[in-house]
């Protein structure tokens, strides 16, 4: 009975304002589907400039969702440090590993922005690239 009350409440059983949850899952259903495709563009977009930007590679050219994962090459720094300067900037991702970060798109992100996400990665990473060698 213990380890059936765990597994439930790490499914989320035991959230007691579901619906606020069930509410956010309403909208994206009925107001937000249309509009993944903008989503997935901008990340294509993203990914395909990222690889014009010298020491930074995605991982995936072709992003199939919203998500894009990249490396950062040089290994005289890390992603964290990447990061860390490009925060300084107004420009936040997730860090996955030494090497490599996720940036994600979505609703409130358009192009601008992610012109805005190039060049700041641009810059940070001329400044970065090589220090320490």
């Amino acid at each position: 009975m213990d380890e059936a009350r765990r597994r439930r409440k790490v499914l989320g059983g035991g959230i007691r304002q579901a619906g606020v949850l069930a509410a956010a899952g309403i909208v994206a259903l009925e107001q937000m589907v249309d509009r993944l495709a903008e989503d997935h563009d901008n990340a294509r977009r993203l990914a395909a400039g990222i690889e014009f930007i010298h020491g930074l590679r995605p991982v995936t050219a072709r992003p199939q969702s919203n998500m894009v994962y990249a490396k950062w090459l040089d290994d005289a720094t890390t992603a964290e440090q990447l990061m860390a300067e490009t925060q300084r900037r107004g420009l936040r991702f997730l860090v996955t590993s030494p090497r490599r970060f996720r940036m994600v798109t979505h609703y409130g992100i358009d192009a601008a922005d992610i012109d805005n996400t190039l060049q700041i990665l641009a810059e940070v990473a001329r400044q970065l690239w090589g220090t320490g060698r």
